[in-house]
């Protein structure tokens, strides 16, 4: 949540006026259209491995992704 504020809050300061409510807009979409497809996905994974192997191989990725982005 914090990065959230400091990456976007940060943005901000680059617009005014209508421009800085058309940002507000342009983030709070796309912040819904992606945890919608994160949903859907999940949803469509979930359907297609019963196993759950598929799951735990995307949790592995995910893990080495936000590791690397933090080291």
């Amino acid at each position: 949540m914090m990065d959230t504020i400091g990456v976007i809050g940060t943005s901000t300061l680059n617009y005014d006026g209508a421009a800085k409510a058309a940002f507000a807009i342009a983030c709070i979409a796309v912040s819904w259209l992606w945890y919608f497809a994160l949903a859907l996905a999940g949803r469509i994974v979930g359907a297609k491995d019963g196993s759950g192997r598929l799951q735990a191989a995307l949790n592995k990725c995910s893990a080495l992704v936000m590791w690397e982005t933090v080291a």
